[in-house]
């Protein structure tokens, strides 16, 4: 049998991918597998975007054949039980499509799988996540404990530095001031509260001097600009990921009254920006991706009292100031919206096509529903044939406490995997049929909209937003790339394959937008009969359907 091995690190520190290689080859030899591709890559598993592993996974649906697809281990798959690419692989594996192996854990997964190694494998995914869990509890709590003490949670900011012990530079001894920089932030603050100076020219005298952080790199607009509006100089450390402040213990370098001095400053100039670049809302400026060539934000301004123009705010210093006029991106886009446009009548066709065929049921596995409602079934009577031997005495009171807590734990993972699939048919189609309803009324919700309509059905249909100089790219988001890559016609013959996209993605995607739509949108009627795909279960009681 052909074989194909994955290898898989979360990060690139970790440095097991050539150990997992190693055992997958002596593996497959001596399973007698021909390996016919390798990969080894750094991607966590535990997150919903998995780039490098669903380009894997296309090219092992798109082959042809039997092969056997070979990891470590079952985590080396996925660390979150409710990942849909797991499902996808695993109905493939149950019909005899293609086999599941995990070399260090001893299973295997084909047609032939009995109940009992389908619970492992069950269990297996679900000691995966609770590890995952658990790491995250345990990182959360030690760094609860670091800011108890007053310890910085994070690197140091510009004019501190780390002391380091002697036998291992990764662990941090203490935090001082930066000797040779340390005055410099004194400097920054004075200059700023005297009202004489810019974030622009207290970077340009910094550079006349040669400072730069500890890693060589200039102090632009904006390092001056996080510099003085970071309290950590005057003893209050902040966390950014738990909006935390609380007091740390290292050396202050400027008293509090100045950092105050400063903050007033900057909420002076603030309120005294200009009209065009502080309450003028701009259609694009939200959307755009930072400048491809600096980093920094790509802003609008008026020119001649009604033109829009934009272009890189060039914070940095190193671009040329181009600008474009807001028309000729707004022509491009609705030139794209007009190409996505179906006639009704394909629409309908396709719509017709979805629940003749049940692409659906290929992709929310309902043949997997009916084993797993047996399996239940299966389960509650053990656990009463299990009751009555305890009642009768046949059985002590420890064996039926080991015994009814592995039925229990049965019972729990296939109430929730049963809830993860219930009503998954329709649910899929009510998608395909949302993102078709878009598309036919894109155009027209384009060009009677408002601002918030239009900047909402951009954010629907269009990713990747960037401005380079006068070039304009973007590109289409998913599925409505597939949908307009598609030839109608096998779009009308049900031959394309919807099962790609992630649907669970598109449709958290499509209620968040509706979220920021009023209510009487046009855009928000359609979107809001998006159905929420697998929605977070509590102890696999709720319905997706009902949870959404």
């Amino acid at each position: 049998m052909d074989a194909i091995i994955i290898a898989r690190v979360s990060t690139e520190d970790q440095k097991s991918g050539p150990a997992q290689i190693r055992r997958l080859r002596e593996y497959c030899d001596r399973k007698a597998f021909r390996i016919i591709a390798e990969h080894d890559f750094d991607e966590s598993a535990y997150k919903t975007q998995r780039a490098e592993f669903d380009a894997i996974l296309k090219c092992i649906e798109a082959g042809k054949g039997k092969i056997a697809v070979c990891f470590d281990k079952v985590d080396r798959l996925s660390r979150n039980n409710f990942d849909i690419r797991v499902a996808r692989l695993y109905e493939r594996a149950v019909r005899g499509e293609l086999e599941l192996h995990f070399a260090s854990d001893g299973q295997i997964i084909n047609a032939s799988i009995s109940a009992v190694e389908k619970f492992q494998f069950g269990m297996s995914l679900g000691l995966a996540k609770y590890y995952s869990d658990a790491i995250s509890d345990n990182v959360k709590r030690a760094f609860e404990h670091k800011r108890a003490k007053g310890e910085i949670t994070g690197p140091p900011p510009f004019g501190y530095m780390s002391l380091h012990t002697d036998r291992d530079k990764r662990l941090r001894k203490d935090v001082i001031p930066d000797p040779e920089r340390a005055s410099y932030v004194f400097d920054m603050f004075k200059a700023y509260a005297s009202g004489e100076a810019s974030f622009q020219s207290i970077a340009d005298q910094m550079a006349q001097k040669g400072v730069t952080t500890l890693k060589g790199r200039p102090l632009w607009r904006s390092v001056i600009q996080g510099v003085l509006a970071n309290p950590f100089y005057y003893g209050v450390a902040v966390s950014k990921k738990y909006g935390v402040k609380y007091p740390h213990r290292y050396e202050p370098l400027i008293p509090e009254p100045l950092w105050r001095r400063v903050q007033a400053q900057m909420k002076k100039r603030s309120n005294n920006a200009t009209h065009a670049t502080r309450k003028q809302d701009f259609l694009l400026r939200p959307l755009f991706a930072p400048c491809p060539r600096c980093g920094c934000a790509i802003t609008a301004q008026i020119k001649k009292g009604k033109h829009i123009y934009y272009g890189c705010s060039d914070g940095r210093g190193v671009c040329k100031r181009v600008y474009v006029n807001e028309t000729v991106l707004t022509d491009k886009l609705q030139s794209m919206i007009g190409r996505l446009k179906f006639s009704e009548g394909d629409i309908d066709v396709i719509q017709e096509a979805l629940s003749r065929v049940h692409i659906d049921r290929a992709i929310y596995h309902q043949e997997r529903l009916a084993r797993l409602q047996q399996e239940q079934a299966s389960a509650h009577a053990k656990s009463h044939r299990l009751l009555e031997l305890y009642l009768d005495e046949k059985i002590s009171s420890e064996l039926y406490e080991d015994k009814n807590a592995l039925i229990e734990a049965q019972k729990t993972m296939l109430k929730t995997e049963i809830a993860m699939h219930s009503d998954a048919d329709r649910g899929y189609i009510n998608l395909v049929k949302t993102a078709l309803n878009v598309m036919r009324e894109a155009a027209g919700i384009f060009e009677r909209s408002n601002m918030v309509e239009k900047r909402a059905l951009i954010r629907i249909v269009f990713e990747n937003l960037t401005l380079d100089g006068k070039t304009f790219q973007l590109s289409l988001r998913s599925p409505f790339d597939l949908l307009i890559k598609a030839e109608r016609s096998d779009l009308l013959r049900g031959e394309v394959d919807l099962r790609t996209p992630d649907w669970t993605s598109i449709s958290n995607h499509f209620a968040k937008v509706a979220e920021t739509l009023p209510e009487g949108s046009e855009l928000k009627a359609i979107l809001d009969t998006c159905p929420k795909l697998f929605a977070p279960v509590d102890q696999g009681v709720t319905s997706p359907r009902k949870a959404a």
